[in-house]
């Protein structure tokens, strides 16, 4: 008697209220539907791989389920709204790109929101709660993330990326430039629809555009070095560049967004942890660098070409600072050369310095440092998620 009461009331609920795009009622209704056993009406779109289902303990398939169950609304949402404006071909496409990225993915930004917003609500025992909408902030970092890098792939000629072929390879430079500002601008969109009404929403946006308009300076930086002698790159220049090239989109935009949703905002802490995760961001950008070197495209993702390009590189930077007169001249005049015999005198040099073990030191080094800093924060919680943070990237293969 009772499951046919609850179901008579869902009936009714479906029925009674209103076609709303409220995040909230659409969760209400969507709810209702599962417990009458209705077909969700939304099409299923592909999931990224890491979130699919498998043999995962009940708490880990729980939330990816959840994470599954955002992500069609989403896209659905931005569609319509590029519909208005264009053709049903429009939102197809759009839709179809963000689905090729989200597939090569290990969507580790937005893991990295949902971990932030879980454990400071859980730690502090926050009653009101909203993991729906943590999942859609999560998603919004990852898709900036992918119009991000999907721009990058461009300026560095990057063939691969994540160990499949980049957009623009597939589909031209011209279209891919303007589907990265497509997704950029969809974030926009997606973020006054589903936070708009909120507090923080003012906090959350300026975080966005402070993060695309770092990654824009940086990427300017890395394309104006590129063509200066190796000779003038320095560790200082250097250091300053890799704090900020992934730190902003990578962690502290995750960090700091679920924080806000959270009902988290000490400007005070939020300027610490910002700097602390620059710290961590360097670490991951020379993590990066010698990867471009010694990883595969299966281990890496892409085939490294930094040597070649002349890029502003932690490799090269930490050589021309250990080599002597003789091996200074090797690398200046191999650096930034495209002839394969060039390319393996760096490598050689690269091991006759013993890069790896001075990377092993750097790694340890900047471990130490992000700890010490970590535990003067005051607030216990974001010390601990902050640790978290930085334990994924000093080590594993983050």
């Amino acid at each position: 008697m009772m499951y046919s009461l609850l179901r008579t009331t869902c009936r009714n609920f479906i029925r009674t209220v209103p076609s709303s795009n409220d995040v909230h009622c659409k969760i209400y209704k969507r709810c209702a539907s599962s417990l009458l056993g209705a077909q969700d009406p939304v099409v299923k779109r592909n999931i990224p791989r890491n979130l699919k289902t498998g043999p995962l303990p009940t708490e880990q398939n729980t939330q990816i389920a959840n994470y599954q169950e955002v992500l069609p609304d989403m896209l659905n949402d931005v569609g319509d709204i590029i519909k208005r404006f264009g053709t049903t071909e429009g939102s197809n496409w759009f839709i179809k790109a963000i689905e090729y990225h989200l597939e090569k993915s290990a969507c580790n930004i937005l893991q990295l929101t949902t971990l932030t917003y879980d454990q400071y609500i859980k730690s502090k025992n926050i009653s009101t709660q909203n993991h729906q909408l943590a999942y859609i902030m999560g998603y919004c970092t990852e898709f900036m993330n992918i119009s991000v890098l999907m721009l990058d792939d461009i300026m560095d000629d990057g063939a691969y990326r994540r160990g499949h072929s980049t957009w623009y390879k597939m589909h031209g430079i011209g279209l891919a430039i303007n589907d990265a500002f497509m997704i950029e601008h969809s974030v926009y969109m997606l973020l006054k629809h589903y936070f708009g009404h909120l507090p923080f929403y003012r906090q959350i946006l300026e975080t966005f555009h402070e993060t695309v308009f770092v990654a824009a300076c940086i990427q300017s930086l890395d394309l104006i070095y590129a063509k200066n002698p190796v000779n003038t790159f320095n560790m200082e220049t250097y250091r300053i560049m890799a704090a900020n090239k992934v730190a902003y989109d990578h962690f502290y935009l995750p960090f700091a967004t679920a924080l806000y949703l959270a009902g988290f905002s000490d400007k005070t802490i939020l300027n610490q942890s910002k700097n602390i995760l620059r710290e961590v961001g360097t670490f991951y950008q020379i993590k990066n660098d010698y990867l471009d070197c010694y990883g595969t495209l299966d281990t890496f993702g892409k085939i490294g070409t930094d040597i070649q390009d002349n890029k502003y590189s932690w490799l090269v930077v930490a050589a021309m600072e250990l080599a002597n007169e003789q091996q200074q001249q090797i690398i200046n005049e191999c650096y930034g050369k495209k002839d394969p015999e060039k390319i393996q005198e760096i490598k050689n040099l690269y091991s006759t310095l013993d890069l790896h073990s001075v990377y092993a030191v750097a790694l340890e080094e900047s471990y130490q440092k992000t700890k010490s800093q970590i535990y003067d924060i005051p607030d216990k919680t974001i010390q601990e998620i902050l640790l978290k943070i930085a334990t994924r990237v000093y080590c594993s293969e983050m």
